[in-house]
């Protein structure tokens, strides 16, 4: 490639700017429609089961990820992987329309599993082409590119579904897809980065056991590995809760899948403005702090659910507990990694936030299933505020160990 190093950072900005739109708006379009037709179908009560077998097939499809990526660059397995996510898509979709038994549950699962491994793929990416001070400012164009792309699916959804309904408006996200498989193509020729790939090629080559040895052998990983856990606990529980009222309230399916694309809609425009603000705000507050404001901030949406519980209140809860998981505690918790060794925030890091990310979810189930039969909605917002405290306090200690690690002089100075 015979650009220039500056020509060739803004033709990889641009691009990944761009996919990053398109796969956002592709995960806005399948996931209300996903979430409401599989709670016609099952309700949910369901919920905790398919979490269960989400977990499961997320075990197996991360083995098969850590032993495929070593032998393809990663931008052409992103644009592969788009397309056989669209291909899995359409094919389920012929299932329904053939009614097979439990395509609903593939359905769900399908939606969580595409996006974790497109996201772990463009951040894998990311992480190896970009420096840290270059990666401090267009890592948030990216969720911001990214979440007006959601926002677009978001707000078409609603439309789409009332006027063609839910299983048609999913057909539409196939062509998106199918869209970054193809832009992929050239894209990958005019960005390059040969060298990067080569580097995942060696980190990838620890596989998942290794990867795993990693993570037992530091205090600090295992730690984190805790704080994704709870976090992600907590993210679901208040997602069954949002399910619940919202089944409740809104029986009918299309128009549920219309409120569903609202709320989603509603976080994405916050996460817009976060991500907007990620950078000062990390700058003025430093990433501990920020790191507790975060578990704060959702305690008390939790503080004002549970004094007045019903759609308005859940829907800013659930806001909440998304917009900052996608936006600034996602920034602040990257950065927790950049002290480590080489080895613990490539092989190690895969652990903790891939598959800890969406495992997670077991525990949320189980607990889903030993206490909504005894207690229903107010004991499920008691164990999330149980969880948010275990979430505050591991906070504290991974902040301890950050701190020993980098002062504050060189977090807000140095590039490691």
């Amino acid at each position: 490639m015979n650009s220039s190093p500056r020509s060739s950072t803004l033709i990889r900005i641009i691009g990944l700017s761009i996919m990053a739109f398109f796969l956002q708006w592709s995960y806005a379009i399948v996931r209300p429609s996903t979430e409401s037709l599989f709670l016609k179908t099952h309700s949910s009560k369901a919920l905790p089961m398919v979490w269960l077998l989400l977990a499961i097939t997320v075990v197996l499809v991360v083995v098969i990820y850590n032993r495929y990526v070593t032998k393809k660059a990663l931008l052409p397995l992103l644009g592969n992987t788009a397309g056989i996510s669209a291909i899995l898509l359409g094919l389920l979709l012929l299932a329904r329309w053939a009614k097979a038994p439990g395509v609903h549950y593939a359905l769900y699962i399908w939606k969580d599993i595409y996006i974790v491994i497109l996201t772990e793929i463009f951040f894998s990416y990311t992480n190896h082409i970009f420096p840290i001070k270059t990666a401090r400012w267009v890592y948030g164009l990216f969720g911001g590119c990214g979440a007006v792309g959601a926002i677009t699916g978001s707000l078409l959804v609603g439309v789409l579904a009332k006027e063609i309904g839910s299983v048609a408006t999913l057909w539409t996200a196939v062509p998106i897809l199918l869209l970054v498989w193809f832009g992929s193509i050239p894209f990958a020729k005019l960005a390059g980065g040969g060298s990067a790939v080569k580097q995942e090629k060696a980190i990838s080559s620890y596989g998942i056991s290794n990867g795993v040895k990693v993570v037992r052998r530091s205090s600090y990983l295992l730690l984190m590995l805790g704080l994704v856990a709870l976090v992600q606990i907590a993210i679901t529980l208040i997602d069954y809760q949002f399910n619940t009222i919202v089944e409740s309230v809104y029986p009918d399916t299309d128009q549920r899948t219309g409120i569903i694309g609202k709320v989603y809609a509603s976080i994405s425009l916050v996460t817009v403005v976060l991500h907007s603000l990620t950078g000062p705000i990390l700058r003025l507050l430093s990433v501990p702090i920020t790191l507790l404001g975060v578990p704060f901030l959702l305690g008390s949406c939790l503080v004002s659910f549970t004094i007045a519980p019903g759609l308005l209140t859940v829907s800013v809860l659930k806001n909440a507990s998304k917009s900052f998981d996608y936006s600034i505690f996602r920034a602040a918790k990257e950065i927790l990694y950049i002290p480590l060794t080489y080895r613990e925030k490539t092989a190690g890091k895969s652990i903790v936030d891939m598959l800890t990310y969406r495992t997670a979810k077991v525990g949320a189930s189980l607990i889903l299933m030993i206490f909504v039969a005894l207690g229903g909605s107010f004991t499920v917002s008691l164990i999330t505020g149980m969880i948010l405290v275990g979430w505050l306090l591991l906070t504290i200690k991974i902040n301890r160990g950050f701190r020993a690690k980098v002062s504050r002089q060189d977090e807000m100075g140095a590039d490691y």
